[in-house]
């Protein structure tokens, strides 16, 4: 009976409830009975209308891309399968599968800058509702600490970059706090606002220190430094080298350089520093795991950019109190052990 009137769409057959003529011949031509028709004509007034059914159709992902203007990354979007919201937030675990997608998308560096900080702004997935807390209760914090203290100086939506640049514990944090250039890197990478830097500087004053430099309360200080640098020395052999500058290239970030220096095995390492080096240059490098000044060393963002390693200044390579770079003997070979003092021969 439908398709005889020509209503052969939802879109047609909504126009029925301004058209009792034809929706009438259409029940006698089915032969419906009145209880039939009344059913009928209101499972077609409860069709949703054509902007409802647009929306329920759309891709959650296009629209979402439309909203922070980045459309021309749908396709790139869908070639990876990345079709779904959930997908979407499971690139911030795959950062080689979002470096992928940029390139696909044919993204500029601020572009995919941008893109991956509206990723991360994304909400997570809904939990089931929980009831209602009642009046005058404190409200619940997030279980992960540094998320809770990101949430106290209202930085809560940041915690996406602060995992990225491997601060994921309060000692982290701790460590944060005496290591400006970093500091200076998440404020830039965060886009804080002036009030924002102030209450993110004293909140990390604020930070307890981690708990092992509390254990040694009462050793003397000679003693406990002595004894720190010891095991430092123990866990750090083998991964404080020698290494050769292969490559020196400036970054965008003003007073900033990418180094590849030839460690003696495996494939150069990618070091971001301030120190202008030059190409066959002999320095120090503190390779990721070694310990230097009681930090460890980390793969890490410097400069937007991940940096393998650390070259070190005579300072922390024990050679005297100068923040010069530690230079190594013409002599030496990438991958040879340090000298034990600057000027010895390899």
């Amino acid at each position: 009976a439908f398709q005889s009137a020509e209503r052969t769409d939802l879109a047609s057959v909504r126009t029925l409830l301004e058209e009792d003529d034809v929706l009438d011949d259409i029940c006698d031509e089915a032969g419906l009975k009145s209880k039939d028709i009344k059913a009928l004509r209101k499972a077609i007034q409860e069709l949703p209308s054509e902007e409802q059914a647009a929306a329920a159709a759309a891709d959650p992902v296009e629209e979402w891309l439309a909203s922070i203007e980045m459309s021309k990354c749908l396709e790139a979007f869908r070639a990876a399968g990345r079709t779904t919201i959930a997908k979407v937030r499971e690139l911030l675990e795959d950062e080689d599968a979002l470096d992928d997608l940029t390139d696909e998308a044919d993204l500029k560096a601020k572009e995919a800058k941008q893109l991956k900080k509206a990723i991360e702004a994304l909400p997570e997935a809904a939990a089931p509702a929980a009831p209602a807390a009642e009046e005058g209760k404190e409200k619940k914090k997030p279980a992960d600490p540094v998320a809770a203290w990101l949430d106290a100086i209202e930085l809560a939506d940041e915690l996406g970059t602060f995992k990225r640049y491997n601060i994921k514990t309060m000692d982290d944090l701790s460590k944060l706090s005496i290591d400006e250039g970093r500091i200076d890197d998440l404020v830039d990478e965060c886009g804080m606002s002036a009030a924002q830097v102030k209450a993110f500087r004293k909140a990390l004053t604020e930070v307890p220190k981690p708990k092992d430099e509390d254990d040694n309360e009462g050793v003397p200080l000679k003693s406990r430094s002595a004894q720190k640098e010891k095991e430092a020395a123990g866990k750090s052999s083998g991964l404080i080298v020698v290494g050769e500058v292969m490559m020196v290239e400036g970054m965008k970030k003003k007073g900033h350089f990418m180094v590849d220096v030839n460690v003696g095995q495996g494939k150069p390492l990618a070091i971001v520093t301030t120190e202008e080096l030059n190409e066959g240059d002999k320095v120090l490098v503190a390779k990721e795991g070694a310990t230097v000044k009681s930090k460890e060393v980390k793969k890490e963002k410097v400069a937007g950019e991940f940096s393998e390693g650390k070259i070190l200044t005579l300072s922390e390579a024990g050679w005297g109190n100068s923040d010069d770079i530690a230079k190594a003997p013409p002599n030496s070979s990438p991958g040879d052990a340090p000298p034990q003092k600057k000027g010895a021969k390899g």
